[in-house]
Parts: structure tokens; sequence; C-alpha cells
């Protein structure tokens, strides 16, 4: 069953102009949830646009890129590897991933969204709680060696590799970078 789901879930790269995420029972991806008043999210964010933009990627790595990552971090999550073993608890508690620009796939395109100016992604790793530092860093050091691993050809991912920023919901600023 477990092993069913990465095949019975959409490809995030379907998706245009929307959002798609994966939460424990219970909480609601918004910051204004009170059980992740405390927490944040560890971001990566990618588009297509300016080739000298940091988060560049090359227009026809961008579909693969997006199911890649979002494939990643669902697995990940689902795979407990963001557990805290020293308390038993799971830290990250949830993944979305958001497109924006693009068009959708016309009648008899593939399926992929279609590529343009302005495509972009946004992958955010939710986690209940970041009063530890250390401990979020550890999430946040982790989730970037899944994506590393998920997508082993640095040419095919954001120009400037795996640059990570943990948006911070007590503070409502961006605290850490990776």
């Amino acid at each position: 069953a477990f092993w069913q789901l990465p095949r019975s879930v959409r490809p995030a790269s379907t998706l245009c102009n929307a959002d798609y995420s994966f939460f424990v029972e219970g909480l609601t991806p918004a910051r204004e949830d009170p059980k992740l008043q405390t927490g944040g999210r560890w971001l990566l964010a990618f588009s297509v646009g300016s080739p000298t933009s940091r988060s560049y990627v090359p227009e026809e790595h961008f579909a693969g890129l997006v199911d890649a990552v979002w494939q990643a971090a669902l697995l990940a999550l689902l795979g407990s590897r963001f557990e805290d073993s020293a308390e038993g608890g799971r830290r990250a508690c949830g993944v979305a991933i958001s497109l924006r620009g693009g068009r959708a796939a016309a009648a008899g395109e593939e399926e992929d969204i279609q590529a343009g100016p302005g495509l972009s992604a946004k992958l955010a790793l939710w986690l209940r709680d970041a009063d530890d530092k250390d401990r979020v860093m550890a999430v946040g050091r982790s989730f970037r060696e899944a994506l590393e691993a998920a997508v082993p050809d640095a040419s095919r991912g954001p120009r400037c590799g795996w640059r990570l920023a943990f948006d911070c919901f007590q503070r409502r600023a961006v605290t850490m970078r990776l």
C-alpha cells in the first residue's frame, strides 16, 4: 500500500498555477494553523526565467525537476527521514509544491505543463516546531541531501545549486539559509 502512493498521485508537473500538498492528518498547509505557529518551512524556489538568476533551470529540464523534487520530498517525509531520534518525534509534518506561470497542456499535447517565461516552482518542507536551531538546520541538511540524491546531475538542477531558505512563522522572516 505504501509504495503504491507515488504511483497513484498525479505528477506535480501536471499542475498549472496550483499548489499540491501532503500533510499529517489534522494539519492545514497554512502558517495560521494553530498547530504550526511555532514552526516554519524549508523552501526551494526555481524558475525558467532569466539564465542569470540563481534559481534558473533550463526549460527542457523544468518538468522533470518538478517531478523529481516532489517525489523525493514526499518519499523522504513518508519514510521518516526527518524524524528526531533524540525525542522520537517527527519534526517535518508536510510537504507542498506550488507552480506558477506557464500554461496547461492543450488537447493532444503531452500532459506536463508547458514551460514558458515566468514559469516557477516553490517546494516547501513544513516543520511543526522551529525552537531548536540545530535541529531545524539538521532537517534542512537532510532535505537538501534528499534533493541532491533525487537529481544527481547538477546541470538538471537550479543554476546555483540547492539553495534552501527557512521561513520562520513566529518571526515572519527567513531566519536561516543553506
